[in-house]
């Protein structure tokens, strides 16, 4: 069964697969809020849903952490 994103989480998911395309790296937490207007909580909460979709994952480090899965 595909797991079916959420129109915000498309939205960020697909900011983060352009940001890495663009400078080779993931955005931080900070950077994604201030694109998206909305606290590091939330961006949190949604970038774990995205792990639990497995679309992301994480890399260990604890800045730009962020991997496509």
């Amino acid at each position: 069964m595909k797991k079916e994103l959420t129109k915000t989480q498309e939205k960020i998911y697909s900011y983060i697969l352009g940001f890495i395309d663009d400078n080779g790296y993931s955005p931080t937490y900070n950077e994604i809020s201030e694109r998206f207007n909305v606290t590091i909580q939330a961006i949190d909460a949604q970038i774990k849903n995205l792990v639990a979709k497995d679309k992301l994952r994480f890399n260990g480090k604890k800045f730009r952490k962020i991997d496509i899965a």
